[in-house]
């Protein structure tokens, strides 16, 4: 446990304070950037009405603002957008463009939820993430270099891109070369495996707070070369049948990903995404551990929803005491189960930023 840093309230005090305060919960508007595109990533109600809900019920006022609004209000000088902004920014765009929310709201000297932008981008940035994740003893897949011999497969991802998107695992060296000369894609080994993620939230107590892990686990003849793909992840029309599970995460791996978090930069929550090794007889494993997983990317802006695995994870701690504690540091008893969870997340987040 990290010490109260000076001139900062007590989590209870804080909440206190955080009443009648307007949060601004600001988000990509589904149709501005293609009308014809469909992407899953465009947040959609459950995303912002969880932030809204738990907003309200720690006695805050949520003000919710598309992101060309909150871009004008932006640029009037005078005008009130909110005590402390939230970026539900999506990850449509390119990079460069996300930390824009969080760049103004710096530049107003508003508090944001849930990183700054350089953060936002070191960590999105998945060359970047994974150069520092080679700075712990978190396993990185091996880059693709001229040398690489075509017998092992590879995965092209964008560089910049999140969600998923523009995934491919090849073999192909010309088509390899081809992307990477762009200089907007990595390439990397494959791993044989199961995808699974890892949530973590920066607690009241002023340190990371691991969790617990999800496994996904296809139904499919080949379910070691499944991977997550944008399609699997629609939660309205997903394509390919897969079961999500809860899945322990060893003290190894979580004091790993904690240094990891800490050198990425401070944000309030992060996503970490790995492929992880099937067990000796080829089945799912039973735990995540440090020599079974293998770092894929980081996410400091993960979809967060009561349905996605973030937002189970969140609500499976708070049915845990000692984590329950550490993220709500016996505050919020007067909620009800339901929003309990989503308000204690969304306060931690809150008092993260300085709020």
């Amino acid at each position: 446990m990290n010490s109260q840093p000076e001139n900062r309230p007590s989590f209870g005090e804080f909440l206190e304070r955080l009443a009648g305060k307007t949060i601004a919960i600001v988000y990509s508007y589904s149709n501005v950037v293609d009308r014809e595109a469909t992407w899953y990533d465009r947040w959609r109600s459950d995303v912002v009405s969880y932030y809204g809900l738990a907003v309200e019920a720690l006695r805050a006022e949520a003000r919710y603002l598309d992101i060309d609004t909150y871009l004008r209000l932006m640029s009037e000088p005078k005008a009130f957008v909110g005590d402390v902004i939230i970026n539900l920014h999506s990850g449509l765009n390119q990079i460069g463009s996300w930390p824009i929310i969080s760049s103004l709201a710096s530049w107003r000297g508003l508090p944001i939820v849930p990183c700054s932008s350089d953060v936002h981008i070191t960590s999105e940035r998945k060359d970047i993430a994974n150069t520092v994740a080679r700075t712990t003893r978190l396993n990185v897949p091996a880059d693709w270099t001229s040398e690489s011999g075509m017998e092992k497969r590879f995965i092209l991802k964008p560089r910049d891109l999140g969600m998923s998107k523009g995934i491919l695992v090849t073999s192909d060296r010309s088509l390899i070369e081809n992307r990477l000369s762009a200089a907007t894609y990595i390439c990397q080994e494959f791993v044989r495996g199961y995808d699974a993620t890892i949530a973590m939230v920066f607690t009241p107590d002023h340190s990371y707070m691991v969790l617990g892990g999800m496994i996904y686990l296809p139904d499919t003849p080949s379910p070691h070369d499944w991977i997550l793909k944008t399609g699997a992840k629609d939660q309205l029309n997903p394509t390919g049948e897969h079961a999500r599970n809860q899945i322990p995460v060893g003290s190894s791996l979580a004091h790993e990903l904690t240094m990891l978090a800490e050198r990425l930069g401070h944000s309030s929550v992060f996503r970490m995404d790995f492929r992880v090794d099937p067990d000796e007889n080829g089945q799912p494993p039973s735990s995540l551990t440090l020599a079974s997983t293998h770092f894929l990317e980081a996410n400091p802006t993960p979809t967060i929803s009561e349905n996605s695995s973030f937002g189970e994870l969140v609500s499976l701690a708070m049915d845990n005491r000692e984590q329950a504690e550490r993220l709500t540091q016996g505050k919020l008893e007067q909620l009800s189960k339901k929003v309990r969870a989503q308000a204690a997340l969304v306060a931690a987040q809150l008092y993260a930023s300085g709020a």
